[in-house]
């Protein structure tokens, strides 16, 4: 099956429903790859859901996640379990922060984030995002198989 036939899992950890529908919406408008988008708001749920672990026994192991990193139940927490675990290591996070503070990008690529972006300010700017993100993550790198 060629990268346009399948469909990519993506998990978007954000507990900001404004920012997290923003991403759901511009996955579905990227055109490039299709995808299946599942969101979660607490980010301390993160480990249990690509581990497949109760109640996310059903879910499928994401292909990417997009983590908000000011999260504040501690999106950086989430990162390095994510990270820190040698079966899940290979899946790319992308940190997105609406922060300008320069350490908070330092101790996300600390963390082992795959890249940081700032937050987009409106919908095309999440589009355009999304699709970049794709192209590179999805369509052109050489990802490990799971």
């Amino acid at each position: 099956m060629d990268s346009s036939e399948r469909v990519f899992h993506i998990l978007v950890i954000d507990d900001n429903p404004a920012d997290a529908h923003f991403l759901k919406h511009a996955w579905a408008e990227c055109k490039d790859v299709n995808s299946n988008v599942a969101v979660l708001t607490d980010s301390r749920d993160a480990l249990r859901y690509v581990r497949g672990a109760e109640p996310y026994k059903n879910a499928a192991k994401p292909d990417l996640v997009m983590l908000d990193y000011r999260h504040p139940l501690n999106g950086g927490l989430a990162l390095t379990e994510i990270k820190g675990d040698p079966d899940y290591a290979h899946t790319p996070v992308i940190v997105v922060s609406g922060s300008s503070n320069p350490r908070d990008y330092f101790d996300a690529y600390s963390r082992h984030a795959n890249i940081c972006f700032r937050k987009p300010i409106d919908a095309q700017e999440y589009i355009d995002l999304v699709c970049k993100v794709a192209e590179i993550y999805l369509l052109t790198a050489v990802l490990p198989k799971r």
